[in-house]
């Protein structure tokens, strides 16, 4: 910006210049008459020259006459080249307020993701701390009542359940070997899910009675791990106090748990 005011200036004082310039050609390039003569030796006492001037000293203003014409095409030429200067130094100031522009619209998106990683990593940080807590304070109680639950369920089949660190479960039977759930039968899949989740009943409710809701869950079993699943859901609620509706459309199930004990049937 400094540099085009500089340059604004210098075209100033260059048409300033021109001016003059052409004023004093045009009255160097006036016809010989005595009167214009006579005008033209007052102007050059006005610029200075006070001596009188002979026809050979007016020749040789000629000369001086055809100088300043030179003088003044080289002013207009510098001119106008200042003048395109100055306007590519306008123009890339125009260039620089919008890149500016683009450079705080940057700096700001910048700053929005900074904050939005900040944030990213806060809660990364704080859930790998919820995810060691779990695993350290919640998971062995939750892996322990459902590992009951499904034993019980299984009729002896499988007698625990485990969970890696990223919470891969699998069943073992008696005799050690492990099952991974990618690998269990879809009854006996649904039945872990069952055991997790009334592991996760007690240990985030602590003792708490809470009521538990299935259903269809027994749907895909046999009339044996449906008996033993019963068994351990009725058990489970006589130990824990809890209220278990279980809805189903088939007499199937009906018919068994009110073999196993005392419930209450509301047909819709």
């Amino acid at each position: 910006s400094i540099e085009a005011e500089e340059a604004w200036e210098r075209i100033e004082q260059l048409t300033k210049d021109e001016k003059q310039t052409s004023i004093t050609a045009e009255h160097l390039t006036t016809e010989t008459s005595e009167k214009e003569l006579r005008d033209l030796v007052t102007l050059l006492r006005t610029d200075g020259i006070t001596e009188e001037i002979s026809p050979e000293e007016y020749k040789d203003l000629t000369v001086k006459i055809k100088f300043y014409r030179q003088t003044s095409e080289a002013l207009d030429a510098r001119i106008a080249q200042q003048k395109q200067r100055a306007e590519g130094l306008l123009a890339s100031m125009e260039d620089r307020y919008e890149l500016d522009e683009q450079i705080a619209g940057a700096k700001e998106e910048l700053a929005g993701a900074e904050r939005s990683f900040e944030v990213q990593k806060a809660a990364r940080e704080a859930l790998l701390e919820s995810i060691s807590y779990m695993q350290a304070r919640i998971l062995p109680g939750i892996m322990e009542d459902a590992s009951s639950f499904f034993a019980r369920a299984t009729a002896g089949r499988y007698t625990s359940l485990s969970s890696t660190q990223d919470f891969a479960v699998a069943a073992h039977t008696e005799s050690g070997a492990a099952v991974p759930m990618g690998r269990m039968s879809g009854a006996v899949a649904e039945l872990c899910y069952m055991a997790l989740r009334f592991g996760m009943t007690r240990s985030l409710f602590q003792n708490e009675p809470m009521p538990v809701i299935l259903d269809e869950s027994f749907s895909s079993l046999d009339d044996l791990h449906l008996a033993a699943a019963f068994t351990a859901v009725y058990e489970r609620a006589e130990a824990q106090k809890n209220q278990i509706l279980l809805m189903t459309c088939r007499k199937r199930e009906t018919a068994l748990m009110e073999k196993i004990g005392p419930v209450e049937v509301i047909r819709l």
